[in-house]
């Protein structure tokens, strides 16, 4: 090889080395990727890897984005499902709690519940492996 031919593969692996260490810099990462995108497979990889019960609001949404406040009739259907599996919901639902919806596609969201500003009912086993939802269509 020439000179010239290896000054060139020398630019190129900097070139490649300089983009993946501005992607890790920037956070051009899961996180933005699911703020832009709102896709379940991002949402997903976020909370199994960078999410833990007892977790900030401030860093959900920080990783997250805002998300959008649970309805009263949400709010409800939370309450019953959590009298109904309460091993799924070890602390319970309370008036107080502030549930945050996340969209992982057009139709479908994932709540995420904070007490006194801190995540509860999350465990990130629940969510090591995204699987698209299923829709049932109504006959």
């Amino acid at each position: 090889m020439s000179k010239r031919e290896i000054s060139s593969i020398r630019w190129v692996f900097s070139c490649m080395i300089l983009s993946a260490s501005l992607v890790g810099i920037t956070g051009c990462s899961t996180t933005a990727h699911y703020r832009r995108c709102h896709d379940g497979k991002s949402l997903y990889k976020v909370a199994y890897r960078q999410l833990q019960n007892g977790d900030s609001y401030e860093k959900v949404v920080g990783l997250l984005g805002p998300g959008t406040p649970a309805t009263e009739r949400q709010r409800h259907v939370k309450s019953v499902v959590t009298r109904k599996h309460p091993e799924s919901y070890p602390d319970g639902v309370t008036e107080r709690d502030v549930i945050i919806f996340y969209p992982i596609d057009r139709l479908t969201s994932i709540d995420f519940q904070f007490r006194d500003e801190r995540l509860i009912n999350f465990d990130p086993k629940n969510f090591s492996e995204f699987r698209k939802p299923t829709y049932i269509k109504a006959p």
